[in-house]
């Protein structure tokens, strides 16, 4: 049984890295130039050679429509911040034909419902002073906001940019397993991150099996006890609650 678990451990660190280093690729993979590319390529694109600045300083966001004060957008606004200016912005002020100052996100309803088919369409426009995107649902807005980090070059430069996009699949999945790899809550909670740069939506947590049983069930609590790997490689009902909120934060749904 230790056996089993620090082989685990190892398949589930190392595929996490492959993953991450896979989904990274996916989304820097037609970059060129200043004019980045988004990922998967959207719908309808048509890209100006017209660039602009965005300063972290004054940059904000602004939600309107009947969506505005929702939970996940406000989660998004902050999550979004830390994404687009990740690296320390260069300076441009030579090089830019005017500076962006904030994102005006549109959404048209207030239903925070996820389901298969929740609308996650988006239409972005990159102008100054002010980027637009709308959305009929929060969903579709993330996406937009998702498509415009990946325009933002450095923290710094964007290219005028015009999109209408929609996913071409309404089921776009990864699976994990942990019954036969036990993943650690933080690793779980960093493959959605990854998941969601490249816009995926469903989660397949196949949790449990004859091989391990890490779910504490309040119900039946023998069968993790008798169960897991050990006392250390398992998933509350917290645990669950968490991933599955973090998970809708970004869009996306988790299933059994």
């Amino acid at each position: 049984m230790g056996y089993e678990t620090n082989l685990g451990n190892t398949f589930c660190a190392n595929t996490f890295i492959v993953m991450h280093a896979v989904f990274t690729f996916l989304a820097l993979a037609f970059t060129t130039g200043h004019a980045l590319t988004a990922w998967p390529k959207p719908q309808q694109q048509t890209a100006s050679t017209v660039q602009y600045t965005v300063d972290p300083s004054s940059f904000t966001f602004n939600g309107k429509g009947a969506g505005a004060q929702s939970s996940v957008l406000l989660d998004a606004f902050k999550r979004f911040r830390g994404i687009i200016f990740l690296h320390t912005p260069v300076d441009a002020a030579a090089f830019a034909a005017s500076t962006i100052t904030g994102v005006d996100v549109n959404v048209a309803s207030n239903d925070e419902t996820l389901s298969l088919e929740t609308d996650q369409s988006y239409n972005l426009t990159v102008v100054a002073p002010t980027i637009t995107i709308y959305a009929n649902t929060v969903y579709g807005a993330l996406y937009g906001l998702e498509t415009l980090s990946q325009l933002v070059d450095r923290g710094t430069f964007v290219n005028g940019t015009t999109i209408v996009d929609f996913p071409r699949y309404q089921f776009r999945a990864t699976m994990i397993d942990t019954s036969r790899h036990y993943y650690p809550k933080e690793v779980i909670l960093q493959h959605l991150d990854a998941m969601s740069y490249s816009k995926f939506n469903v989660l397949h947590w196949h949790i449990v099996d004859a091989i391990s049983f890490p779910y504490q069930s309040t119900m039946f609590p023998e069968m993790s006890r008798q169960g897991a790997y050990s006392p250390d490689h398992v998933y509350t009902a917290d645990d669950v609650k968490d991933i599955v909120a973090y998970a809708k934060n970004r869009g996306i749904r988790v299933i059994p």
